[in-house]
Protein backbone atom coordinates (compact mmCIF):
# COMPACT_ATOMS: atom_id res chain seq x y z
CA UNK A 1 0.00 0.00 0.00
CA UNK A 2 1.22 3.05 -0.79
CA UNK A 3 2.32 5.95 2.33
CA UNK A 4 0.27 8.88 2.48
CA UNK A 5 0.42 12.16 0.61
CA UNK A 6 3.85 14.07 1.50
CA UNK A 7 3.65 16.84 4.01
CA UNK A 8 6.23 19.93 4.01
CA UNK A 9 7.50 20.67 7.23
CA UNK A 10 8.38 24.17 7.37
CA UNK A 11 11.34 26.07 9.24
CA UNK A 12 9.21 25.73 12.50
CA UNK A 13 8.43 22.41 11.94
CA UNK A 14 4.51 23.04 11.26
CA UNK A 15 2.70 21.21 8.98
CA UNK A 16 1.80 22.17 5.53
CA UNK A 17 -0.14 20.65 2.45
CA UNK A 18 0.98 19.79 -0.49
CA UNK A 19 -1.90 21.49 -2.68
CA UNK A 20 -0.42 20.54 -5.84
CA UNK A 21 -2.73 18.05 -6.39
CA UNK A 22 -5.83 19.48 -5.73
CA UNK A 23 -4.14 22.44 -8.45
CA UNK A 24 -3.87 20.34 -11.08
CA UNK A 25 -7.53 18.80 -10.34
CA UNK A 26 -9.06 22.15 -10.80
CA UNK A 27 -6.82 23.42 -14.07
CA UNK A 28 -8.13 19.37 -15.33
CA UNK A 29 -11.91 20.23 -14.00
CA UNK A 30 -11.86 23.46 -15.45
CA UNK A 31 -9.54 23.74 -18.27
CA UNK A 32 -10.85 20.91 -20.32
CA UNK A 33 -14.55 20.95 -21.46
CA UNK A 34 -13.92 20.19 -24.90
CA UNK A 35 -11.89 17.38 -24.09
CA UNK A 36 -14.64 15.28 -21.85
CA UNK A 37 -17.85 17.94 -21.85
CA UNK A 38 -19.54 20.12 -19.55
CA UNK A 39 -19.35 17.96 -15.96
CA UNK A 40 -22.84 18.76 -15.48
CA UNK A 41 -23.56 17.41 -18.95
CA UNK A 42 -21.27 14.75 -18.10
CA UNK A 43 -22.16 13.76 -14.86
CA UNK A 44 -26.12 13.95 -15.70
CA UNK A 45 -25.75 12.18 -19.18
CA UNK A 46 -24.13 9.22 -16.86
CA UNK A 47 -26.31 8.97 -13.97
CA UNK A 48 -29.54 9.00 -16.35
CA UNK A 49 -27.68 5.80 -18.31
CA UNK A 50 -27.08 3.93 -14.83
CA UNK A 51 -30.46 4.90 -13.84
CA UNK A 52 -32.29 3.23 -16.71
CA UNK A 53 -29.84 0.35 -16.88
CA UNK A 54 -30.06 -0.22 -12.77
CA UNK A 55 -33.72 0.46 -12.51
CA UNK A 56 -32.90 3.09 -9.40
CA UNK A 57 -32.69 6.51 -8.92
CA UNK A 58 -28.93 7.59 -9.28
CA UNK A 59 -28.25 11.60 -9.43
CA UNK A 60 -24.95 12.95 -10.75
CA UNK A 61 -23.60 13.68 -7.15
CA UNK A 62 -24.38 9.92 -6.80
CA UNK A 63 -21.84 9.53 -10.04
CA UNK A 64 -18.87 11.29 -8.79
CA UNK A 65 -19.00 9.44 -5.45
CA UNK A 66 -18.76 6.33 -7.38
CA UNK A 67 -16.24 7.21 -9.62
CA UNK A 68 -14.13 8.02 -6.28
CA UNK A 69 -14.93 5.01 -5.12
CA UNK A 70 -13.97 3.35 -8.40
CA UNK A 71 -10.60 4.84 -7.58
CA UNK A 72 -10.36 3.84 -4.15
CA UNK A 73 -11.08 -0.15 -4.98
CA UNK A 74 -8.14 0.05 -7.73
CA UNK A 75 -5.83 1.23 -5.42
CA UNK A 76 -6.77 -1.16 -2.74
CA UNK A 77 -6.81 -3.82 -5.37
CA UNK A 78 -2.96 -3.00 -6.12
CA UNK A 79 -3.96 -1.36 -8.64
CA UNK A 80 -2.34 2.29 -7.55
CA UNK A 81 -1.73 5.11 -10.62
CA UNK A 82 0.33 8.27 -10.04
CA UNK A 83 -2.73 10.63 -10.89
CA UNK A 84 -5.37 8.71 -8.60
CA UNK A 85 -5.03 11.33 -6.08
CA UNK A 86 -5.71 13.98 -8.73
CA UNK A 87 -8.62 12.11 -10.35
CA UNK A 88 -10.21 11.85 -6.77
CA UNK A 89 -9.96 15.60 -6.28
CA UNK A 90 -11.20 16.07 -9.30
CA UNK A 91 -14.31 14.21 -9.12
CA UNK A 92 -14.66 15.66 -5.45
CA UNK A 93 -14.43 19.35 -7.03
CA UNK A 94 -17.25 17.72 -9.32
CA UNK A 95 -18.73 16.46 -6.43
CA UNK A 96 -19.12 20.18 -4.95
CA UNK A 97 -19.24 22.01 -8.00
CA UNK A 98 -22.95 20.15 -8.78
CA UNK A 99 -23.98 20.85 -5.29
Amino acid sequence: MRPLPDVKRTVNNTMEPNTEILDQAAETVYSRPDQHGEPEDTFESIARFWSDYLEVNISETDVTKMFILMKVARSKEGHYDEDNPEDVAGYAENWARLQ
